[in-house]
């Protein structure tokens, strides 16, 4: 039984001024990490791969589709409709975001396509990560992990009304046992910007370092009679990873917004 996976990337937008240059980079490592022959995880047929590569930086050795909105949404819809049949759902997001209007501490960011050009309009319908990760706690498969390496800045809103979404679930209608079991772990604290250093995004560089093994503590798992990296590990080692860099470039003379990962769990220990 393979696992699933979405990954997507975006460098290039239809508004030059939003130009990242380390997301696709990003995006394109996780998933040759995520179909890694043998690894037992996704594999190519079971990838969806959306990038937005800047006009100069074009990527030639993968399959992908364009990150648009259309894309977007509807790869989000049906990793929604059919999660049945794989053991895990690996995501992986690297672009623009910004926090959801009305929306908590822990909320997921608004992610940004690479054709939209009015955000204020796009704001009014945006793809709203968090409301799709919420509705994702009761759809297969039952193991999902979410990295979101995105801004999640506040935007102030001038609107008298401001609409937000909510959701209503009738958890009567479930079958016990039936509900996902998520562990999301965000590149920035809501409020916090995302940083680019190099060739790869600080949270983009730790946590493929990461989940490569070659940094966080392994703990032992006498069932499997292996040693494994637990989420709650990775995550200890991506905050540690780029509190280091912050601290490297602070001694080079050199300022960088405050960046600080955050987890977020749900019926999963970390």
């Amino acid at each position: 039984m393979s696992d699933r996976a979405l990954v997507i990337g975006l460098d290039g937008y239809d508004n030059a001024a939003w130009e990242l240059r380390a997301a696709v980079r990003d995006a394109l490592a996780f998933a040759k990490w995520v179909t890694e022959p043998g690894a037992g995880r996704a594999t190519p047929g079971t990838l969806t791969l959306l990038l937005s590569p800047h006009p100069v930086r074009p990527v030639k050795d993968a399959e992908f589709k364009q990150a648009t909105e259309s894309e977007i949404r509807r790869a989000l819809y049906n990793h929604k409709k059919n999660g049945a049949g794989a053991e895990r759902l690996w995501f992986f997001y690297a672009g623009h975001g910004i926090a959801p209007a009305g929306g908590a501490p822990d909320a997921a960011p608004v992610i940004v396509p690479k054709d939209v050009e009015d955000i204020d309009y796009y704001r009014s319908n945006p793809i709203d990560l968090g409301s799709w990760i919420r509705e994702m706690q009761v759809c297969a498969p039952e193991h999902q992990v979410y990295f979101v390496d995105a801004c999640r800045g506040i935007v102030v809103n001038e609107d008298v009304v401001t609409a937000t979404k909510m959701l209503f679930f009738d958890l009567s209608k479930m079958k016990a046992g039936e509900q996902a079991r998520q562990a999301v772990l965000f590149a920035t604290t809501a409020g916090q910007l995302a940083n680019e250093q190099g060739l790869h995004g600080l949270f983009g560089g730790a946590l493929m370092d990461g989940l490569r093994g070659t940094g966080p503590a392994l703990e032992a798992d006498a069932e499997k009679e292996e040693f494994v990296l637990t989420f709650g590990r990775l995550a200890e080692y991506t905050k540690r990873r780029i509190q280091a860099q912050f601290e490297e470039a602070r001694r080079a003379n050199r300022i960088l917004p405050t960046q600080e990962p955050a987890e977020s769990l749900f019926r999963v220990q970390s």
